[in-house]
């Protein structure tokens, strides 16, 4: 006999289809996560904006949507530049944003030399110092989701205040700059695939 609940709860479709999200198979799932993230802290920071309410609360989940965006897209920069130069691609599991930022970058400039191109480094100051003020606050992906790290100690220690407008105008432009990283990984991709169709 099979125990296992039917999911009736929290999953399946509604009556208002406004309400359905599909959330099935995707051709990029980590592209689709990162920017649901993205997407969600920029929702809450527009909230705050018009409304002039709930700063105290709202901050938690924007600044941990930012974070979360961050990581997931680094992440699926690594896979893609990986499966571009045809290199193992297991997904990473660090939340170190320091971590996965070293993991990628020596495979953007095999991609970018594959490509007969350099990478301008200094266009990415905004991505790296994003990630770096990240990694101190917040080097486990925990600080934003619970008010003691897993020893006990406090999160956001000497922290008092977090600006909405700062917040954003920096993630934004992280934001900016590996929206042009991905961006220059699939034409890349395109070109390749159309050399290897003409050979």
């Amino acid at each position: 006999m099979n125990s296992t609940p039917k999911m009736v709860l929290l999953v399946g479709s509604g009556r208002d289809w406004r309400m359905n999200a599909h959330v099935g198979p995707d051709s990029t799932p980590w592209l689709r996560y990162a920017q649901s993230y993205r997407r969600a802290a920029e929702l809450l920071t527009a909230r705050v904006a018009e409304t002039a309410r709930d700063q105290d609360f709202l901050i938690f989940p924007v600044a941990f949507c930012w974070r979360h965006y961050i990581e997931l897209t680094l992440k699926d920069l690594i896979q893609s530049c990986a499966l571009l130069l045809n290199e193992p691609r297991p997904a990473p599991t660090s939340h170190r944003l320091s971590a996965l930022w070293d993991h990628l970058q020596p495979l953007l400039v095999k991609v970018w030399a594959a490509a007969g191109a350099s990478l301008a480094f200094a266009d990415l100051h905004p991505l790296v110092n994003v990630v770096q003020e990240l990694d101190r606050i917040d080097s486990q992906s925990t600080a934003f989701r619970y008010p003691e790290d897993t020893k006990g100690g406090k999160s956001l220690r000497g922290i008092t205040h977090i600006n909405y407008d700062t917040l954003t105008e920096h993630l934004t432009a992280a934001g900016f700059v590996l929206d042009g990283l991905q961006g220059c990984v699939f034409e890349f991709r395109s070109w390749k695939q159309d050399m290897q169709s003409n050979w």
